[in-house]
């Protein structure tokens, strides 16, 4: 039973080195949690095998962490209401103020648990835990110390503090951290150094557990670099700790007298008592072989039943064959002992001894057989609340789930303290009572890393996952930034959204679009359904100029709005596409000289103060008259030829959006509008499989070239803004040569230009463009799947595996509830929340009356 500790483990921290008083060296990392939960057996196996051969080849001791971080709700909207500018900036920060207080009264604002994995790998060799002690070796390693000099003579020699480290010193450990970092990565997909502010949340948290986290820090630098002089004069340089910058961190009274529990009672920033209860639990025992999958014992603590924050410390020693074979005889002979005595006193032996001489005979027989490693482990959970009946309830559950994997938990009366110090990073093992030796694969299918978080904790709320009710956050302008501490398997800022009507895409659609303008971004979106005219009426927030819905087509002001003169950001790109559309709709190839007349035309037309398409004709005509007598017959009919057409096309529907005339009172879209939506009427746009025929495919197909010129504007303008180009129903859009080369242009350089691309449509078969660049998305969202085959394929287009099980997760999500792959490559069945009444209404596309909806929502 430990009372007190005299020395606080920790004696220093240089970036990701955390060492200890007794000389061990600590190298310490965190590895991004992986999505584990919808993958098929084969793919569960390989992270298994991976972590076995990562845990069978380092042969160090370990220190693992898995600690649970609250993510308040309330900083994370606060950070975010922060970070809006722009003509939107009064209102968002309004509505995300709001959010705030709807997350609090339903209980999300701090209820928010994400899980973090740590491990430490302690990299002094000479301070391994378990060591074969070979004679010939040993004499080596003294005459190595010999020749380099006794540490202790050392520090005498220039006056080192007991502190005190070597630079050099410190220089050869970081060394060793490229080899343990790439046996890392080759295991886990992201693996990131830790920082010296994050060690220090790693102790003082072990004094914080369930109160006010302290704030987070960016730097945290508790040493000095001094300069000492040896005997024969030359300088070295030493790392000297202020150790009360590592001391202050553990301001926390520590009542033991409860027992099986520890009371923590501190005060925080703000001047506040806080008390909580805490209870540390061990591993008794647990099968000593590896039964995978099924027994992922880690990632267990993110269940169904255990809606409360766990922690877990595992240490484990490495053991070579030769060492673990030999401890585990030890154990038989002790245990054979504690057999013979109770036979001796005449007493029944316990049917528990004679089980455990069984399972330690059969495991020894098994490393004796493979030869492998084993390791020596202390595992210990934690769990706490604020009163001891809560406390306690968390306790019994926790045993009861842990049971059905045959794993046995005790809480023991007085070794509570010697516990809570086992959690502190560069500590050492104090729980000596219940020590496991097993073979590397019983650690790894624990799955360390495993995870059900999703989303990014940043910018604002979409929902909550239907495992664990956690709230999800997105930023969705985050995939871009490259942040050093975003380890985000996609870069793009693009979105895709699938799944049968009536689930509830659009409504989606529409939310993130509202929430993205709400915070500064700026959106454009096609309507082909006409499904969003009444947003100026219903969705709240806007003022008359910040956001605008056009039926194209409907209004007289609607003439002339796509011409490439008024929708271009400059006038070379103006000449570019009206040449494009033109020599489209005329038919008019390179070797044509219809081309040519284009060409100069075009040119002349840039020359005017105010130039438009129709104009171009006038300019034909101009040329006509002026050029007839000296024309040949053949040259005077291409041109009859081209005017001819062009007229012809003026008169088609459709063809009026995209002729403007002079001094005509036309409305164009706007690059500064927060919102935007475009319904176009007649628009009919051929499969890329069949060239455009007919006048009205070849002006649709032109209407879509320009909405793309439009769209590369919008793109192209201000960068600090965060755009997103949205297609509802994409589905037309995509199979279009142009609309397939659209989207890839923005998918591709929309990173660059701080824009995304959002598709909605009903299946994944329809994101297979041309250039396959849809399949680089961001995040991407499906609703229920009508057949298998839709699901099978939006499961490939996931790159998730195509098991029954998935297949039917696919068809039985519910309206309202999708599959969410964030940029992470994590995947969870989330349910969308609209937050308000008002969005409710106004992205609902059912027939419902209003009446309907107040009888619903009684």
């Amino acid at each position: 039973m430990l009372k007190t500790l005299t020395r606080f483990p920790t004696k220093h921290v240089e970036e990701n080195l955390c060492f200890s008083v007794d000389g061990r060296v600590w190298l310490g990392y965190e590895v991004e949690g992986f999505e584990y939960d919808f993958h098929d057996e084969s793919t569960k196996k390989g992270y298994f095998l991976n972590q076995t051969t990562l845990f069978t080849h380092l042969e160090c001791d370990l220190h693992l962490l898995v600690i649970p971080r609250t993510t308040n709700s309330d900083e994370i909207l606060d950070e975010h209401i922060e970070s809006i500018s722009g003509p939107m900036a009064p209102t968002g920060r309004w509505l995300f103020g709001k959010m705030k207080q709807y997350l609090k009264r339903s209980a999300m604002s701090t209820e928010n648990t994400e899980y973090h994995f740590y491990i430490l790998v302690q990299v002094n060799e000479e301070k391994k835990q378990k060591q074969a002690r070979n004679p010939i070796v040993e004499t080596a390693k003294f005459a190595k110390r010999m020749r380099q000099g006794f540490t202790n003579a050392a520090h005498e020699a220039i006056g080192l503090h007991e502190s005190d480290i070597l630079e050099d010193e410190i220089e050869e450990y970081k060394d060793m951290d490229e080899v343990i970092h790439g046996q890392l990565i080759n295991t886990f997909k992201f693996v990131n150094r830790l920082t010296a502010p994050t060690l220090k949340f790693l102790i003082e948290q072990n004094f914080t557990r369930g109160m006010t986290e302290p704030e987070r820090v960016k730097e945290w630098n508790i040493g000095e670099t001094i300069e000492l002089f040896d005997s024969n004069g030359k300088p070295k340089k030493v790392r000297r700790t202020r150790m009360q910058e590592i001391v202050k961190l553990t301001d926390c009274l520590i009542d033991e007298s409860p027992g099986r529990s520890l009371i923590l009672e501190r005060q925080n920033e703000d001047g506040d008592l806080e008390k909580m209860h805490v209870a540390f639990l061990a591993v008794k025992s647990m099968p000593e072989e590896s039964i995978f999958p099924g027994l992922e014992w880690i990632y267990r603590i993110q269940s169904h039943s255990l809606k409360f924050p766990v922690e877990i410390s595992i240490r484990a020693h490495h053991m070579d064959n030769e060492i673990v074979t030999k401890q585990l005889t030890n154990s038989e002979l002790e245990l054979n002992d504690q057999r013979r005595q109770a036979m001796v006193g005449g007493k029944t032996t316990d049917l528990t001894i004679d089980r455990k001489v069984r399972g330690v005979k059969h495991v020894q027989d098994r490393f004796q057989t493979t030869g492998m490693p084993g390791y020596e482990m202390s595992v210990l959970f934690c769990v706490y609340a604020e009163n001891k009946k809560t406390l306690q309830t968390r306790i019994n559950a926790l045993i009861s789930e842990y049971k059905k994997m045959r794993i046995e938990l005790v809480n023991p009366f007085g070794d509570q303290l010697a516990y809570f110090y086992e959690f502190l990073p560069g500590s050492h093992r104090y729980n000596t009572d219940f020590k496991l030796y097993v073979e590397p694969g019983v650690l790894a299918q624990g799955m360390f890393g495993a995870t059900t978080q999703i989303g990014d904790n940043k910018g604002f709320y979409l929902g909550r996952t239907a495992k664990l009710n956690r709230p999800v956050f997105i930023k969705p302008d985050l995939a871009a930034k490259a942040l050093e501490n975003i380890a985000n398997e996609f870069d793009s800022l693009s979105v895709m959204i699938a799944g049968q009507t009536g689930k509830g895409k659009s409504f989606l659609l529409n939310l993130l679009v509202y929430w993205i303008v709400m915070s500064g971004g700026r959106a454009f979106v096609g309507d082909p359904k006409g499904d969003r005219g009444d947003w100026p009426i219903k969705l709240p927030g806007f003022k008359k100029d910040q956001l605008e819905v056009w039926t194209l087509g409907a209004s007289a002001e609607d003439a002339g709005c796509l011409d490439p003169f008024r929708i271009c950001s400059s006038i070379e790109e103006a000449k570019r596409l009206s040449l494009e559309l033109l020599s489209f709709l005329a038919n008019a190839n390179l070797e044509d000289s219809r081309y040519d007349y284009l060409v100069d035309a075009i040119t002349e037309v840039t020359k005017l103060e105010n130039p438009c398409l129709t104009l171009v004709k006038e300019q034909l005509k101009e040329k006509k008259n002026r050029d007839s007598n000296v024309m040949s017959e053949k040259a005077l009919d291409s041109l009859n030829s081209l005017i001819h057409r062009l007229e012809t096309i003026e008169k088609t529907p459709l063809a009026e959006l995209l002729f403007g005339k002079p001094g005509q009172n036309y409305r164009v879209l706007s690059l500064e509008r927060p919102l935007q939506v475009l319904q176009i009427q007649h628009l009919q746009l051929p499969d890329s499989k069949k060239p455009a025929v007919s006048i009205i495919d070849k002006l649709s197909e032109s209407v879509l070239i320009a909405m793309t010129a439009f769209g590369k504007s919008l793109m192209n303008s201000d960068r600090k803004v965060f755009k997103v180009y949205v297609q509802d129903e994409a589905a037309s859009v995509l199979k279009n040569s142009e609309g397939s080369r659209l989207s890839d242009d923005i998918i591709r350089k929309g990173r660059y230009h701080n824009t995304g691309l959002y598709l909605s449509t009903q299946n994944a078969s329809d994101f297979n463009s041309e250039n396959r660049e849809v399949a680089n998305v961001g995040m991407k969202f499906s609703f229920a799947m009508k057949y298998d085959k839709e699901a099978e394929e939006m499961l490939s287009y996931y790159n998730l595996p195509i098991t029954d099980e998935n297949v039917s997760m696919m068809k039985k999500l519910k309206r309202g509830q999708c599959l969410f792959q964030d940029i992470y490559g994590r995947t969870a069945i989330i349910n969308v929340d609209p937050v308000f009444k008002e969005l409710l209404t106004a992205f609902d596309t059912s027939t419902k009356s209003d009446e309907e909806r107040e009888l619903q929502s009684v």
